[in-house]
């Protein structure tokens, strides 16, 4: 049976790493999702890449990135401004525009391919 001592710990324990996860979310939130748009869209490499198309923002979301080469290391859980080229029900390319908050840079950008769906039998 667990004792009143052991509850007590394991609360402590949760309640530090809510505030943990928590805290790393609230920082990432400090750039409006104007100001992430924004910083996609100035980044040279997407123009390039959106040049003479069409786009699609999509809705910003959260995801983890790591890179190392040599000494520099850059990782952590970061927003990512999807930018459908072309139309986005279509097949295409999707660019995932990752940014650095702290620095307000894009710090790489990833590119996931869609395709129609089949057609019904």
């Amino acid at each position: 049976m667990i004792k009143k001592r052991e509850i007590w710990i394991i609360s402590i324990i949760v309640l530090l790493i809510v505030t943990v996860v928590l805290s790393c979310y609230s920082s990432k939130r400090d750039l409006t999702e104007e100001e992430l748009i924004e910083i996609a869209l100035n980044d040279k490499i997407v123009q390039e890449e959106i040049n003479n198309w069409s786009y699609e923002i999509g809705d910003i979301v959260f995801m983890e990135y790591e890179w190392q080469y040599k000494e520099e290391k850059i990782e952590g859980i970061f927003p990512v401004v999807p930018i459908y080229r072309g139309n986005k029900n279509e097949s295409g390319v999707t660019l995932l525009v990752f940014i650095n908050p702290e620095e307000r840079t894009v710090i790489n950008i990833g590119h996931e391919y869609r395709r129609s769906p089949l057609p019904k039998i």
